[in-house]
């Protein structure tokens, strides 16, 4: 979904990159296939997939480009067939907003840079973690209310939903697991 084709974007690797790699870290051996979304390429079948990763983006999920609504319905589609599906920072926004949830600016602007999230309501993968993570941020927009049936994962002082949960099969971050230090 990352819409940024700007010099700095070019000049490192692309988000699909970026969570593959997270991804191989863990499950080295999984195949990872990538859909540039923001150019109009969506899978045929979605079906074929295991489970569905949507990446953030300098787009907002109300800009009215036709992809943005041809995402938001194959979310749909995903969560009735009750596939797997993560989204981080924008894919956190788009299934929030597909799901009937709520997306608005930030009160305070920008968040951008290290930014330390509390879990509040742990998902059983998450118990091993601390409860004060330090992730990255980069957004104006946050989700401002949950869809039906989410679980707030965790909160920071400038994001209140910084990530959520439905059922054992969805999973969302405001932020970016996939950016390192050094990026």
């Amino acid at each position: 979904a990352n819409a940024d084709e700007s010099d700095f974007a070019t000049a490192h690797p692309r988000d699909s990159e970026k969570f593959q790699t997270l991804i191989h870290l863990v499950r080295p051996g999984w195949a990872v296939q990538s859909f540039s979304v923001k150019d109009g390429v969506f899978p045929d079948d979605i079906s074929r997939f295991d489970g569905v990763m949507i990446t953030g983006s300098p787009a907002s999920v109300h800009d009215p480009d036709p992809w943005i609504a041809d995402l938001l319905a194959l979310i749909r589609q995903i969560v009735t067939a009750r596939q797997p599906l993560f989204g981080a920072c924008f894919g956190h926004q788009a299934i929030a907003l597909a799901l009937g949830g709520q997306v608005g600016p930030n009160p305070g602007g920008w968040v951008f840079g290290r930014t330390e999230t509390h879990t509040t309501t742990p998902a059983p993968w998450m118990t091993i973690l601390p409860a004060t993570t330090g992730l990255y941020a980069a957004h104006v927009e946050q989700v401002t209310a949950l869809p039906a049936q989410a679980r707030r994962l965790s909160t920071s002082p400038e994001c209140p939903i910084g990530g959520f949960a439905i059922g054992n099969h969805i999973y969302t971050t405001q932020y970016h697991p996939e950016m390192t230090p050094g990026f």
